[in-house]
């Protein structure tokens, strides 16, 4: 095969016995063989040039300004790159490695383009990439790794783009002990695969990145050990597949991370020591992969989620041991809708675990669809899983395992097929409810407690009108169970309780003001409880019934109240579904507003005005403001 070096008047021709278009330049007499006529350009032959020695660099032709092949300078002795400051152009890739003794790339000032990639990395006395100011466009990859004394990457300040071939390219800044900042990168408008900031010690923000808009693939931001903000790529967007936050013990904050709104794939946010929230995510709306906030130890809460709606593989929020509330996840709708592979279901969907002092799943109430497994488990401050209320399938198994303080698990009762249970429960695997406190030991013990709560909450509407108090519902909720437990029948205990309630000097002072011995009393008590527990009145049939039930003693007005709510729900008729909103809504109103801030007034306004779908909203939109 030839080999040739052309100019415009000569060719000189040497024969190669070897098809790869390689040439090791060792010996300074090469040079006479290669070099043009006195006054032409030259051209460079179009292999590789493999420069392993200060002889082969010297020896490197010295007109010669474009490269068809690479170009690999690698050698123990190699201090000086002036002969090559002809290059213009290379065709292949520049690889600049283990040279020990380089302190500069000068000598490579003109070079404007690389088709292939720059890979500088391993040299140890190198101390800044100041010789490649002229380097516009790199079409593949950019390495600049494993250097200790690297301060400045400056030398990249006129590179626009990364990747923008068609094979694409990453960008890796890795590795470089000394390297303060990423200035030199701050031209640069898109990558077209990966970018890599990894184990740069000293760096402290991301400045570098500030026009970065697009990167088409991966984004890793890991192991820099005094990086305290993402301040910098403030004008990304989106990333294409997997974006990475790891191991960063000094981040405090995500600011840099402010325009992103869809992440294509995973993120991971995991180990970062000193991360205190997660606000520079205010526009993520949806993550298409699997989505991890994973031992951050600082981290007190998810407020800068408050936009995202869907996240599209598993959610891990695990060993975050600071963590109080993830009430930033209130637009949070679905996860896990792609489809879950069988050997590895345990990991996918919805996990809450080793949290210690969460208190609530409250930020939840939005979720609607858990496609794989929904697991809550020691959490060892979780009080209650209120948050998981509306959550109304999951595909596979559900967990509630190990949180010693969780005594409330009336959020899952609907879920768990409240008042049936399974099978008509809304689980497409198995149910493993244990080793919780008392409330909350298995489904049956859920539905319970669930039970005693609804039937006092009804009660509390049908006679007085209002929400329970929370100290109210509690006090008498746990009567009822008390007496049920004792082996009473749960309707005639409640009959008991709903009695004692009408001795109450609120009943007395209020709807039951003029007794019931008279039909005009009577008539008045009845359309009370008509009013209150249905938003409607009584038909002229239901006062004459009720009415002479009541003046005849027959019935007692907290027996009829027992009575009205178990014929509505009998029937499931309009009444039972306007009772069933105006019990969620007394609900809603209970969870949402402590015992101090409790006022008869605003729990009479909770149910008084609500019959379906949008007076329920605008009663918990009112709770919401008190």
């Amino acid at each position: 095969m030839l080999l040739y070096c052309q100019s415009p008047s000569i060719y000189k021709y040497k024969t190669v016995p070897t098809m790869r278009l390689s040439i090791v330049i060792t010996l300074a007499s090469l040079v006479s063989l290669l070099a043009p006529e006195s006054g032409h350009a030259q051209q460079c032959a179009n292999f590789n040039y493999d420069l392993r020695s200060q002889a082969a660099v010297n020896s490197f032709p010295s007109g010669c300004d474009s490269v068809g092949g690479d170009v690999t300078i690698s050698g123990a002795d190699v201090s000086d790159l002036s002969p090559l400051t002809a290059l213009t152009s290379i065709e292949g890739s520049l690889i600049i490695k283990d040279n020990a003794a380089l302190p500069t790339l000068r000598g490579l000032d003109n070079l404007k383009s690389i088709t292939g990639g720059l890979d500088i990395h391993g040299n140890s006395n190198l101390a800044n990439l100041n010789g490649l100011m002229d380097l516009r466009s790199v079409q593949g990859y950019v390495y600049v790794y494993g250097h200790p004394v690297l301060t400045s990457i400056d030398g990249l300040s006129m590179l626009s783009s990364v990747g923008s071939g068609s094979a694409g390219g990453s960008l890796n800044v890795s590795s470089n002990a000394a390297l303060r900042n990423l200035n030199g990168l701050t031209n640069i408008r898109s990558v077209g695969s990966d970018i890599y900031i990894d184990n740069n010690p000293l760096i402290t923000t991301l400045d570098g990145l500030t026009n970065l808009t697009s990167v088409g693939r991966d984004f890793n931001i890991s192991d820099n050990a005094s990086l305290y903000s993402l301040r910098g790529p403030d004008r990304l967007s989106s990333v294409g597949r997997h974006l990475s936050v790891n191991e960063n013990d000094a981040l405090r904050n995500l600011s840099g991370l402010t325009a992103l709104h869809h992440v294509g794939g995973h993120f991971s946010i995991y180990s970062n020591d000193s991360l205190g929230d997660v606000n520079g995510l205010l526009s993520l709306g949806r993550v298409e992969g699997d989505f991890e906030i994973f031992s951050n130890n600082s981290l007190a809460n998810l407020d800068g989620l408050i936009n995202l709606t869907a996240v599209g593989g598993h959610f891990w929020i695990v060993y975050n041991s600071a963590l109080r509330n993830i009430d930033g996840l209130t637009s949070l709708d679905s996860v896990q809708s792609r489809p879950v592979p069988i050997e590895e279901n345990y990991y996918y969907g919805m996990h809450v675990y080793g949290n210690d002092i969460l208190l609530d799943l409250d930020g939840l109430t939005a979720l609607r669809t858990v496609g794989g497994n929904l697991s809550i488990q020691r959490n060892y401050s979780l009080r209650n899983v209120d948050g998981l209320s509306n959550v109304r399938s999951v595909g596979n198994d559900l967990y509630i395992l190990s949180n010693w303080s969780l005594d409330d698990c009336r959020g899952v009762a609907p879920l768990l097929g409240w008042p049936y249970g399974p099978p008509y429960d809304s689980v497409g695997g198995s149910i493993f409810i244990e080793a919780n406190d008392l409330g909350c030991q298995s489904v049956e013990d859920i539905f319970f407690t669930f039970e005693s709560e609804v039937k006092i909450t009804e009660a509390y509407i049908g006679l007085l009108g209002r929400a329970p108090d929370p100290a109210g519902l509690a006090y008498w909720s746990g009567e009822l169970q008390s007496l049920v437990a004792s082996g009473q029948n749960v309707d005639i205990a409640l009959k008991k309780l709903t009695n004692d309630i009408t001795l109450t000097p609120e009943w007395i002072g209020g709807g039951g003001s003029s007794g019931s011995a008279y039909q005009s009393a009577a008539e008045r008590v009845v359309a009370n409880m008509y009013s209150n527990l249905f938003s409607r009145a009584a038909t002229s049939n239901d006062l004459a019934y009720w009415s002479v039930e009541l003046t005849s003693r027959r019935v007692t007005e907290s027996e009829m109240v027992v009575l009205l709510i178990q014929g509505a729900q009998s029937k499931g008729n309009a009444d039972s579904e306007v009772l069933g909103f105006k019990r969620e809504a007394a609900s809603y109103y209970v969870s949402k507003v402590p015992q101090a801030k409790f006022s008869r007034s605003s729990a009479t306004g909770a149910v008084s005005g609500v019959y379906d779908a949008l007076t329920l909203q605008a009663s918990k939109d009112a709770t919401d403001r008190l």
